[in-house]
């Protein structure tokens, strides 16, 4: 899989790694967002946005994809448990 943001075999290869993961509902307001960013990174992975929409109204979810990868398969798996207690699920076709 090749992320927008690591590109395979260039200096910003990306974690060896990675997962695509997708959140959707009020992940903006409910700064359920901002804390699955934080807990990746507080997990020793990193990330990569690669769809964000954003609902234009209140009663409009958001919908996010994300590209999370880690050094090892067991921090990955930690960050996979993680987004899943936040809402996040690994998309059927990844």
């Amino acid at each position: 899989m090749e992320s927008k943001c690591w590109k395979a075999g260039g200096q910003h290869a990306g974690p060896p790694h990675q997962q695509i993961v997708e959140i959707a509902g009020h992940i903006l307001d409910s700064l359920v967002l901002s804390e699955a960013l934080d807990d990746v990174l507080a997990l020793g992975g990193d990330y990569c946005i690669e769809e964000l929409d954003v609902g234009h109204r209140k009663e409009n979810p958001s919908f996010v994809r994300l590209t999370v990868g880690a050094p090892t398969p067991e921090q990955l798996q930690a960050i996979l448990v993680r987004l899943e207690q936040l809402g996040g699920r690994v998309p059927e076709s990844h």
